[in-house]
């Protein structure tokens, strides 16, 4: 396979420096491939149930795991689809049953599909030459509310909850995604009860923050706890302030000065519950006004102190990038449907739920190449065109779905990787600087899980 994608670097005319860009996808797959073969993934991803997805069943663990990543019909169409392509023919007879797939999702753990995504990701930033801004890798953290079926399993798991603009109850769910703004890369998702905070969901995220890393977030975040999760991990933080506060941020906007290095005191309250002592000093931390639209002037909290290293000019792009995780979302919402669950037990929300953020990492690792290949090459200072291009991602997403049976059931992973390519860069679409579309009035209907997408 390497020899493969060897071969393939040099047909489409790639240099020797970015040849380890190319290399470290089948080192991804390699890796998965071997997580599949660890006795400790295998033993917890059964719940420790050494009977669970033996060889003499149809649903081997790995299998299991591809059809929920690509699910998104009924259990009969995608199984009769998934058989089509595991066994390359027009396929009619089902040799499983809808009522095996859901005895088979119920052994298995949620954890798998988190293992899986940090293996991705990890290869992925040790062997590839990603994008970074000033040498820090730039993430943001960010928050949403998913509607969920209804069933009392998961109305006990997640709660029964008002629905906005409704005088009817729903089961929701609060999530969170730490996003690779500049490599578009889903590193990790949370999911918990719809009374669980962002702040709580944001903790799940702390082990995979480094120094290093700088994190953009909203005003959410705005809160002295926050400050100290993310400086305990060593990394970098940009949010926005909340105006009413802190009596610091309120005494800089009524001043004239567009910048300041203040000094923000942590509560008793705050510190008891984080065990520090009365005399803990205070964080020292820069203050920005930028001006986010519409003439609105909002306030940036950083630790980046340097007026020189870290011009204030920049920070107004830097909060902006935060927008790429709304994306995010968008994307998991309205394209992969996240909120068509497959199933009425908790234990199928977060399989869906984790399985979806795998698909997602999986497809920006596994297309990043070719999407930075499509910006160098195609932009309008090149093309003569108007505008630059990008790779489509919603195609990207379809395609490197479509790929998942013949990369990692029949581990063609050269050829599939270089027919993904070919795909991948015939995919292409303008990139519309400043546009903005009004968002549609909000739904009070929300979906049902019993009529399932084509």
């Amino acid at each position: 396979h390497i020899i493969i994608d060897y071969i393939y670097i040099r047909n489409i005319g790639v240099n020797s420096k970015s040849r380890k860009s190319k290399i470290y996808r089948l080192k991804i797959l390699k890796n998965i491939e071997n997580e599949f073969e660890e006795e400790h993934f295998i033993c917890r991803s059964k719940d420790g149930k050494k009977e669970s997805f033996s060889r003499s069943r149809f649903f081997t663990l790995k299998k299991l795991i591809v059809l929920l990543m690509t699910l998104k019909s009924s259990y009969r169409r995608e199984i009769k689809t998934f058989c089509e392509k595991l066994f390359d023919n027009d396929y009619n007879i089902r040799q499983v049953t809808a009522g095996a797939l859901t005895q088979a999702r119920a052994k298995l753990n949620p954890w798998a599909f988190q293992r899986l995504t940090e293996v991705n990701t990890n290869t992925f930033y040790n062997e590839a030459k990603y994008k970074v801004w000033r040498g820090y890798r730039l993430l943001a953290i960010d928050g949403s509310v998913l509607n969920l079926p209804y069933s009392t399993e998961i109305a006990d798991e997640f709660g029964l909850e008002q629905y906005p603009h409704s005088e009817k109850k729903k089961c929701m769910a609060r999530c969170s995604i730490l996003f690779d703004v500049e490599n578009q890369i889903t590193v990790d998702g949370q999911i918990g009860p719809y009374r669980t905070s962002e702040k709580v969901l944001m903790e799940g995220h702390l082990d995979k923050l480094k120094e290093g890393d700088i994190i953009i977030e909203d005003r959410g975040y705005a809160l002295t706890s926050v400050f100290y999760d993310l400086q305990a991990t060593g990394a970098d933080f940009i949010i926005r302030m909340r105006k009413k506060q802190f009596n610091v941020v309120k005494d800089f906007l009524a001043g004239d000065d567009l910048q300041q290095i203040v000094e923000i005191e942590i509560g008793y309250k705050v510190k008891k519950k984080l065990n520090l002592p009365k005399n803990h000093p205070p964080f020292t931390l820069r203050l920005i006004k930028v001006e986010l639209g519409q003439g609105n002037i909002e306030v940036l909290v950083t630790t980046l102190l340097d007026y020189d290293q870290f011009p204030i000019e920049e920070f107004k792009q830097l909060y902006h990038k935060r927008w790429q995780s709304e994306e995010a979302f968008k994307m998991l919402k309205s394209r992969i449907n996240l909120e068509m669950f497959s199933g009425r037990t908790a234990r199928s929300v977060y399989q869906d739920f984790y399985a979806k953020i795998l698909m997602m990492s999986l497809c920006s690792t596994l297309s990043y190449p070719i999407e930075q290949k499509i910006r160098e090459e195609f932009k309008a200072s090149k093309t003569g065109n108007k505008h630059n291009q990008c790779m489509n991602k919603t195609d990207a997403m379809a395609y490197t779905r479509d790929s998942f049976i013949k990369i990692f059931i029949k581990k063609k992973y050269g050829q599939t990787i270089k027919l993904l390519d070919t795909l991948l860069y015939s995919s292409r679409q303008i990139i519309r600087p400043n546009r903005k579309i009004k968002r549609p009035p909000f739904s009070n209907k929300p979906r049902s899980i019993n009529y399932k997408p084509l």
